[in-house]
This record gives structure tokens, sequence and C-alpha cells, in this order.
């Protein structure tokens, strides 16, 4: 079994017992979603609309230096979201050193 696919189903496991969740969200600082029309979400949960690319000329960073992206890290930060999307958590497990450890423990030595 891969080593990412089995610890995103802890993390899924984990958070779903719980009912609150279990990892580092990295959501709009390492992930974000484009649709076709060039709006930009934090994720595929979370349906707040950050705005288009169109109406800041492309430009990305400015886009993501609004209030309400602020206001929505700090949101995201104390955790009061609370979902499982895959590609979410793998990339919060790669973002996150602390998983490291066990992940290669997982890879190499089971």
């Amino acid at each position: 079994m891969a080593t990412l696919p089995f610890f995103t189903r802890l993390e899924i496991m984990k958070t779903t017992a719980a009912a609150v969740r279990s990892y580092h969200c990295h959501a709009i600082k390492r992930l974000f979603v484009m649709d076709s029309f060039g709006n930009i979400y934090p994720c595929e949960m979370l349906k707040v609309n950050l705005g288009n690319l169109r109406d800041c000329g492309y430009a990305l960073r400015g886009l993501l230096q609004s209030t309400v992206v602020k206001e929505l890290l700090k949101s995201i930060r104390v955790k009061e979201c609370n979902c499982t999307w895959e590609c979410a958590i793998q990339n919060s497990l790669v973002f996150n050193v602390w998983k490291y450890p066990a992940m290669i423990r997982h890879a190499f030595f089971r």
C-alpha cells in the first residue's frame, strides 16, 4: 500500500471520529482551487469565492492579500472547517515534516 494514501485515510478516519480536523490545513497558503472562469476558492469544500484572476490582472498575490482571505486563513487556522477532502489532506501531509518519520517507517520498515 502506498504511504501517502495510507496516511490520508488515517487522517480521514481521525477527523471523522473526532468531528474536528486532525491535520493542519494548508488551503490558500499552498493549495487553492480555480474554476474554468478564473474564480479562486480556498478548496473544494469551502465555497467562498476569493475573487477572479481576470479582475486583478492575473496577479494572484494581490488577490490573496485581501481582507476576506486573511479572515478565512484565521478561520482555517482555528479549525472552524472540518473536511475530509483527500487532495487537501495529502497536500497538508506533504508539508508537515512532523509526519515524515512515521511515513518513512511505514514506507521502508513495515
